[in-house]
């Protein structure tokens, strides 16, 4: 009898402890699959947008003597989120060499690069590429507020915050503009206060097309400029106000971007068309194809830093005049 009740017992206990055991393991496990609530990183948006077909090369003519071994360099399109180029044909006259691509600047602009080992007095030289582009517009985000200034940056956004050629981020006055829009926005969010930037910079300084270019200095003192100008300018205030800002370029134009972060921290760039008489910040309906994206640029063949690629040639030994023509034409929409 004794021994009946003690392994009536011992099943009870153990039991018990596996019924507990049990309701614990379910408890944990239902408790780990709750659902969260985190942001998600912001997306671009595009339209869709049809494929277009351009030509980029260079032709050159001698005239008046010779010129040996002409090394020539030339900018082409690149691939970004917004934008797909496809190389798809090539032609170039027997006398020209190998024809290179070449990226740029952390891969931000690309060139095409050849040589011409001899031109005689009435020689000339071809090289063009030709490429389908399929450049969408960016479209503005519904919801601004999420967007904030980068809490950090690494060295190759620190590098959108010094001065380039013709902008002076340093200059006292543009400091001293972009400290006072600054306040004057104080409670702004930060999407906002870039945007202020924005309207200063188009209410202040007038659209004036001019073939030379000039600083940002010369725009506040004579109070307008071109695309160059307005965009160099615009930048050069985020710039002074840690705000890391570029310049875009595409045949013919430029526009600036501007960095700000999302709330899971994730970066982005957006573009504003800054001359133009539509107010479109934060999107772009653009079709040409963008050249490059940034303001400080060395080529194989340039002895200084330049804002945007040119095309450009050297001879290593050179007795007559060179004609060039530099092509960067529209052929054909699909």
């Amino acid at each position: 009898m004794l021994a009946r009740r003690f392994a009536f017992l011992f099943v009870f206990i153990l039991s018990v402890l596996l019924w507990g055991g049990n309701s614990f393991t379910q408890e944990k496990t239902d408790t780990t699959t709750e659902p969260t609530d985190k942001p998600q990183p912001y997306e671009h948006q595009y339209d869709e947008a049809e494929v277009v077909e351009w030509e980029f090369g260079i032709m050159l003519a001698c005239s008046g003597g010779y010129a040996k071994t002409t090394r020539v360099n030339a900018p082409l399109p690149i691939a970004w989120p917004e934008q797909e180029v496809e190389l798809y044909e090539e032609t170039k006259s027997n006398n020209v060499g190998k024809i290179t691509i070449k990226k740029l600047s952390g891969k931000t602009a690309s060139i095409m690069a050849f040589a011409v080992p001899i031109l005689r007095n009435g020689d000339s030289a071809e090289a063009i590429l030709r490429y389908r582009v399929r450049r969408r517009s960016t479209l503005r985000p519904a919801d601004t507020n999420q967007f904030e200034f980068a809490k950090k940056l690494n060295g190759k956004l620190r590098g959108y915050l010094k001065p380039s050629p013709y902008i002076d981020s340093r200059n006292k006055q543009i400091r001293e503009i972009g400290k006072t829009i600054f306040a004057d926005n104080e409670e702004q969010p930060a999407w906002d206060k870039v945007e202020a930037v924005y309207s200063w910079v188009r209410e202040n300084i007038r659209y004036k097309f001019d073939a030379q270019p000039h600083t940002c200095q010369e725009a506040l003192d004579t109070g307008h400029g071109d695309c160059e100008e307005l965009s160099a300018l615009f930048i050069a205030i985020l710039r002074s106000r840690g705000i890391p800002a570029r310049a875009v370029w595409v045949p013919g134009h430029t526009y600036p971007e501007f960095y700000l972060e999302d709330e899971t921290g994730k970066g982005h760039w957006f573009p504003c068309q800054i001359a133009g008489s539509s107010h479109e910040f934060g999107s772009m309906r653009e079709d040409r194809p963008i050249l490059q994206k940034g303001d400080r640029f060395k080529t194989p063949v340039s002895r200084k830093t330049t804002r945007y690629v040119e095309a450009g040639l050297e001879s290593a030994d050179k007795t007559g005049v060179l004609k060039v023509e530099h092509l960067m034409r529209r052929v054909k929409d699909n």
